[in-house]
């Protein structure tokens, strides 16, 4: 259990940050309000901070100037504005062993093909995420 956790291994702050070139889309809204909910409820300080700028760079800076100055938090989490995330994921991301950890999110397309086979192969999957694709690659043996 780390510094930033308390004696039930919850993480004690949360500090969001998002960076936007105009609206935030509303999965992204909605999946930031459960999250903050679910906080609330764990008794976990919650700040959503999110920055508009056309230069993503820039206001990635920006938002981590906010979360160093800011001595309250402790744990910094980056969600893009386009996307609907899942809090429980959110918190296994935090609360995990790691100092730095991510969770990959599909491409946004459906691939028809893809899940036509998934479903032929695997009925049982109906109405799962198998027709996602994403832009990591997984590597066998990174020592190599």
């Amino acid at each position: 259990m780390g510094e930033n956790s308390n004696a039930n291994g919850n993480l004690n702050s949360l500090f969001v940050a998002t960076v936007c070139t105009g609206d935030v889309d509303h999965q992204y809204h909605l999946s930031t309000l459960e999250l903050a909910s679910q906080c609330h409820q764990k008794g976990v300080l919650n700040h959503n901070c999110i920055v508009a700028s056309s230069i993503l760079t820039q206001g990635r800076n920006i938002c981590v100037s906010n979360f160093l100055n800011d001595r309250r938090f402790d744990n910094l989490l980056f969600v893009d504005s386009d996307i609907r995330f899942d809090s429980n994921t959110a918190f296994s991301l935090l609360n995990s062993p790691y100092d730095v950890a991510f969770a990959p999110y599909p491409v946004k397309q459906h691939f028809w093909d893809k899940s036509k086979k998934g479903l032929k192969n695997h009925p049982e999957a109906l109405g799962k995420t198998m027709g996602n694709k994403y832009t990591i690659k997984q590597v066998k043996n990174a020592e190599s």
